[in-house]
């Protein structure tokens, strides 16, 4: 499989589907000095002056660099900034200068000695100047409106990620460095205008006001104006310079970079290192996708009924086949995945929601995954072998959470995703679990998800034959053969979710990466409902049941609730579900009463409470997707 191809089989649903090309990184700038080169090294101030650092850093910086070959000068004179002054430096270090300390015609020096490729290293200060000089914010990428609170030396203890050790400046740092300092916080994002080298994690320390969330930039470089820059807001105290030596040498090795002394990649968080083709601009509702071993890409329209497929010899789009489908609520085209022997056989799986001539009669109730064939370009409608019908809601009462992620495992093995299939705006919950059973109501996910008899609410597993039917795979939850009383389905590999909408599989582990999404209530009821909506991340290493609609999260229950047989009600509130011994009492249930235990999920975020606070926070918005496994490979150059 080439490289492209690997690629888009991990990309995930979207818009417009982009084919990501690395575009040639800027030419290095030439050395003023070969050799080891010369920085100077800037302390002027005209607002804020960090004495301490000043005083006690410029002698540790100018040694460590020394140590490394590196002539060093410092100035605070602004005199300096002249083309004949600035002729004989590498690279400046802007050293926690501050305000406005140039006249006109040192700025205009300045700006041609970096377009001349003169680098430039900014620390701490150095990057809120605030000196309205619009040319040195977009050198620095951003402006600092606050920071955390700073206490006494050595500042307030925090942990920086560091996202790229392969850099000169983060190469010989621990991936996550806990340290103190003075974190500042910046108005605007650099990420995708420079490379982020190290990142602040929020959760381990008090941000203030200013806070900027999971992705918070504290050192980063790139290429601007022609030179390269390099940044830290890292610095405030003079015993960041005397008592840490792996920070001394991050300022000193990122300053090398700047000066050209020092070979280092800073494209990869830069947008414009990467080129976007768009497979095709003239989409309705893109929904699912997946790449043949050749590279072609083949994708399904919702509403269209569509299966599209981008030849990248070509790069050209055709419709292969256009299937007559049911778009009310969420159903359409809903699920495609190629076999793994697609190259010899053309196969290809497709769920979908039939279109038919009564919306209104139970028999046409239905969604269904089939096989067909691709050749010569398109898909024949007579090539098409229906493996499996699943139950779905219609009118009047459209529910939602129809699903439909297919993947196909290294064994073969075919899965399918199905959602509830329960409105969650009809019914008198409120948008917590659905557990209404009033007459002539489709709004209890216990007859679907907690229902070991039916295959909604469920991830599926079967093993297409060659001649059309499927087989069941050993493992799945339930076992056929045990099924005395009809009362499982062979098919559910695991069950209790709401709208598993996307996951991946892991070709190596056979480990599924599911995502569950949240319930649209905001707020906890817990005296009389349950807990707010919580979406899940799981990773399925083996057969189980995940709870919903009567747990969810880290095992959080919902209480039962009767709601009575009209909207008269009366409304009973019970007790607590025990997601231990979960059990499932509903007269509609058609499998088991007693359920597998549930499980509580790998990772959750919900309206109320995280389980990776600073990562992932709480809050609304809540529509996890199942992602690609990363696969490292050990022998790539990158």
């Amino acid at each position: 499989m080439s490289k492209v191809s690997r690629l888009l089989r991990q990309a995930v649903t979207a818009v417009v589907a982009v084919v990501v090309v690395m575009v040639a990184s800027p030419p290095m700038a030439a050395q003023a000095h070969p050799g080891h080169g010369h920085v100077l090294i800037f302390t002027a101030t005209t607002q804020f002056r960090h004495t301490d650092a000043i005083n006690q850093g410029t002698p540790v910086l100018t040694a460590a660099l020394e140590a490394e070959g590196v002539a060093v000068t410092h100035t605070e004179d602004p005199a300096v900034f002249t083309d004949e002054g600035l002729a004989e430096f590498d690279a400046i270090m802007m050293f926690q200068t501050s305000g406005d300390p140039w006249n006109a015609d040192q700025k205009a020096a300045l700006q041609r000695f970096v377009q001349a490729g003169g680098g430039i290293s900014a620390v701490h200060n150095a990057t809120d100047m605030r000196g309205n000089w619009n040319w040195w914010d977009d050198l620095v990428g951003t402006t600092m409106p606050g920071h955390a609170p700073t206490g006494t030396d050595p500042g307030l203890q925090g942990t920086v990620r560091v996202e790229d050790r392969h850099h000169p400046s983060t190469e010989h740092l621990d991936q996550r460095w806990t340290r103190s300092d003075e974190w500042y916080n910046y108005a605007v994002n650099v990420r995708g205008d420079a490379h982020v080298l190290a990142t602040m994690d929020e959760s381990t320390y008090t941000p203030g006001s200013n806070a900027m969330g999971y992705d918070h930039p504290i050192s980063w470089c790139r290429t601007y104006d022609g030179a390269r820059t390099w940044v830290t807001g890292m610095g405030h105290f003079g015993s960041h310079y005397t008592n840490e030596p792996d920070f001394v040498q991050h300022i000193v090795k990122g300053t090398m970079y700047a000066a050209g002394l020092l070979d280092g990649d800073c494209g990869g968080t830069v947008w414009d290192s990467y080129e976007k083709i768009a497979l095709d601009e003239n989409t309705s509702a893109p929904f699912a996708m997946d790449v043949a071993p050749d590279g072609k890409v083949f994708y399904t329209e919702l509403v269209r009924g569509q299966i599209r497929v981008y030849d990248p010899a070509t790069q050209a789009t055709t419709t292969a086949i256009t299937i007559p489908v049911y778009s009310g609520g969420e159903d359409g085209l809903l699920g495609i995945t190629l076999a793994n022997d697609f190259a010899d056989t053309g196969h290809l799986y497709v769920y979908y929601a039939p279109a038919s001539d009564n919306d209104n009669d139970p028999a046409n109730f239905f969604n269904q995954l089939s096989r067909f064939t691709y050749e010569n370009g398109s898909i024949d409608p007579a090539s098409e072998q229906v493996l499996l019908e699943v139950p779905a809601r219609r009118l009047p009462d459209e529910p939602g959470h129809t699903g439909g992620g297919l993947g196909m495992d290294a064994e073969g093995n075919l899965y399918l995703g199905v959602g509830d299939d329960v409105n969650p705006h009809s019914e008198p919950s409120g948008g917590y679990a659905p557990l209404s059973t009033r007459n002539g109501t489709f709004h209890d996910a216990r007859e679907t998800s907690s229902n070991t008899n039916d295959l909604r609410g469920k991830l599926l597993r079967i093993h297409p034959e060659p001649d059309g039917t499927y087989t069941i795979p050993e493992g799945n939850l339930f076992d056929e053969a045990e099924d005395t009383d009809d009362k499982t389905l062979p098919e559910i590999y695991a069950m209790g979710f709401r709208n598993p909408f996307r996951f991946s599989i892991d070709p190596h582990t056979g480990w599924i990466g599911l995502a569950d999404y949240s319930p649209d209530n905001n707020s906890d009821n817990l005296a009389n409902r349950g807990p707010a909506g919580i979406s899940e991340y799981n990773v399925i290493k083996s057969p189980g049941n995940y709870g919903w609609p009567l747990c969810m999260g880290d095992n959080e229950p919902f209480r039962d609730v009767d709601y009575g047989t009209t909207s008269a009600g009366p409304v009973v509130v019970g007790d607590f579900f025990d997601c231990d011994n979960p059990v499932n009492n509903s007269p509609r249930n058609t499998g088991l009463t007693d359920l597998p235990p549930a499980r509580g999920a790998d990772m959750y975020y919900g309206y109320q409470r995280t389980s990776a606070p600073g990562v992932i926070n709480a809050g609304g918005g809540l529509a996890p997707m199942g992602g690609p496994f990363y696969d490292y490979d050990a022998d790539l150059d990158s």
